[in-house]
């Protein structure tokens, strides 16, 4: 909590509904984001939608927890219905643990998919048979409530392992859920790739176009879902 407040302090004065608006990401939540809130309003003695991802009890809204996990899998899914395929069957790899890929995953299991991996900077857990709904929620509370390690997982379930210091890229679909520098470790070249990060993309396109060698082709495309644009490219 100091820290937050400690931050918001000095960035208080560069950000506004009019000037900027920060939102969270690594390691910052719904408390996290909280804590700089208060701050701000302590200060500015202003109620304001200066900060994204607050909670519904000052000014949050509602599904924003769900929506860029929920969108990206919509958009796979209307990408593969593009190419005349389905997510029926898929399997999928999603890196991250958060918000993000926790609803990515929860929503390709919804879809028909198979949603294989869930990470972390520790390395990354593996279903066999794809991870279940409530194996999903188990690691949103691990994640979200907890803040333990995506290990603990293959502690708690029989049919997850857990693969230390390494990253899942090695399957058709994979979804990126932030960290973009992790996927320079791609080795395989994969059938779709979704990103879903609000981070620009032509630094990891370039990277991905020399080391991988993707070609334009209606199974090999690359989105990126951001808060205010929705982009294409390969």
């Amino acid at each position: 909590m100091r820290f937050c407040q400690s931050f918001i302090t000095e960035l208080y004065r560069h950000i506004g509904e009019d000037t900027d608006v920060p939102a969270g990401d690594i390691g910052v939540g719904g408390r996290e984001i909280g804590f700089m809130f208060g701050q701000y309003k302590r200060i500015t003695n202003r109620f304001v939608g200066v900060l994204t991802g607050k909670g519904l009890e000052f000014g949050g809204s509602k599904m924003r927890t769900e929506a860029t996990g929920y969108g990206a899998m919509f958009f796979m899914r209307n990408m593969l219905e593009q190419a005349g395929d389905s997510m029926e069957g898929k399997r999928c790899l999603v890196s991250g643990s958060g918000n993000v890929a926790t609803h990515a995953a929860e929503k390709c299991l919804q879809l028909g998919g198979t949603p294989l991996t869930l990470s972390d900077s520790g390395g990354f857990i593996h279903a066999a048979n794809g991870l279940s709904q409530e194996q999903i929620d188990w690691v949103k509370d691990l994640k979200g409530v907890r803040r333990g390690r995506i290990s603990e997982a293959a502690d708690e379930f029989n049919d997850i392992t857990f693969h230390e210091g390494q990253r899942p890229w090695a399957s058709k679909q994979i979804v990126p859920c932030q960290v973009l520098r992790r996927m320079r470790l791609m080795a395989k070249k994969p059938r779709l790739c979704l990103k879903t990060a609000s981070k620009p993309l032509p630094k990891l396109l370039t990277c991905l176009v020399s080391k991988v060698r993707l070609t334009l082709s209606t199974m090999q495309v690359f989105c990126s879902v951001q808060p205010k644009q929705l982009m294409l490219a390969a």
